[in-house]
């Protein structure tokens, strides 16, 4: 489910809109010489059928990626975050210039846990070729470090201020764990990852290195 939420964020804003699209010309098409373009018969009820529940996901999936992923980018633009190291305050854009891994995880999160060593291993191999792998969560300093001291951070890690994720979609897209966003040279983001294994990353992060 999570790499089928991934892949909706990813390529949503563009495949949904054709798939919304076809579907209603297909329909308009199928019907085309029948009064007030009402299908007829069996066949052309049950494919009109097909084709408009076809339109209303593409339109659904549509409206949520396009809603979740202008909730990230705000969320990404107004955000600062403190290292765990030295607290001092930093911002994703100074980072411009080198290839970004930026991933919203928790402690609590059992899938979080699971894929940091994969960011860790990641950062410690393509560091020096520009990557930077930032590790973010809107947990408290202390139940970071409490973490830390069992299973040591080798990522840029740090923490940021809890935000009232809204509601509905918008909260989904913002209190999700984990999360990751892939950031290019030039500051866009051209991923965005649900739970991917080291070899994914690797792969998502080569062709941008």
């Amino acid at each position: 489910m999570d790499r089928q939420i991934g892949r909706l964020l990813q390529n949503g804003e563009w495949l949904c809109p054709i798939l919304l699209a076809a579907g209603l010309v297909l329909i308009l098409w199928l019907c085309r010489k029948n009064r007030h373009f009402i299908p007829r018969g069996a066949r052309q009820w049950t494919a009109t059928s097909l084709l408009a529940l076809t339109a209303m996901l593409a339109g659904g999936g549509w409206y949520f990626a396009l809603t979740a992923n202008r909730a990230m980018d705000r969320r990404l633009d107004a955000l600062t975050f403190r290292l765990l190291a030295d607290d001092s305050v930093h911002r994703v854009s100074e980072f411009r210039g080198k290839v970004v891994l930026l991933n919203f995880w928790a402690t609590w999160c059992p899938p979080c846990r699971k894929e940091m060593p994969d960011l860790e291993r990641l950062y410690a191999t393509y560091q020096e070729r520009g990557l930077v792998v930032i590790t973010v969560s809107d947990q408290s300093k202390e139940a970071l470090l409490e973490f830390d001291k069992k299973y040591p951070l080798r990522t840029i890690s740090g923490y940021f201020a809890p935000v009232d994720p809204g509601s509905g979609i918008e909260k989904i897209a913002i209190t999700g764990r984990p999360f990751t966003m892939l950031i290019d040279r030039d500051g866009h983001v051209v991923d965005r990852i649900i739970r991917y294994t080291y070899e994914e990353f690797e792969a998502a992060v080569l062709k941008r290195l």
